[in-house]
């Protein structure tokens, strides 16, 4: 039996904002993707941290880390496949803001390297002045 969300999911066409901030295309490419994924793990009987994108019971599309395994009776034959899916929407969020945090620091660090260079140019012009007014007067 195939979950009602994997086919809400199988649906979806277009541009997507999700909880971390993101945009996700869902396409055609998307979707071949998912299919050569699929493809390794009926081939291979494995696929491990595979980033996908599922909906949830309040269908919401949430990011995904995956792994799976093909389980196989004693004839060889595929009887299940075991999924572990580990949603990485808060480990998004955390990311997009360190990648933030980390953005505002350089910015903040470049503002605080030209004011000491104009504020060193600013005190030594006057000090010049200063410096060359005293050698002349002793």
């Amino acid at each position: 039996m195939v979950n009602q969300y994997i086919l809400f999911l199988l649906i979806l066409r277009g541009k997507y904002i999700l909880e971390t901030g993101e945009e996700i295309c869902i396409d055609e490419d998307h979707f071949n993707n998912t299919r050569k994924k699929f493809d390794q793990l009926f081939d291979k009987g494995t696929m491990f941290n595979w980033e996908a994108y599922l909906v949830n019971n309040n269908k919401k599309i949430i990011p995904t880390l995956n792994n799976a395994v093909c389980l196989y009776d004693k004839k060889g034959e595929l009887t299940n496949i075991f999924f572990v899916l580990r949603d990485r929407t808060e480990q998004r969020k955390a990311e997009r803001a360190l990648i933030a945090s980390k953005e505002e620091a350089e910015t903040a660090n470049l503002s605080k390297n030209l004011f000491l260079t104009n504020m060193s140019h600013e005190i030594r012009t006057p000090m010049n002045g200063s410096y060359r007014f005293y050698r002349h007067s002793a």
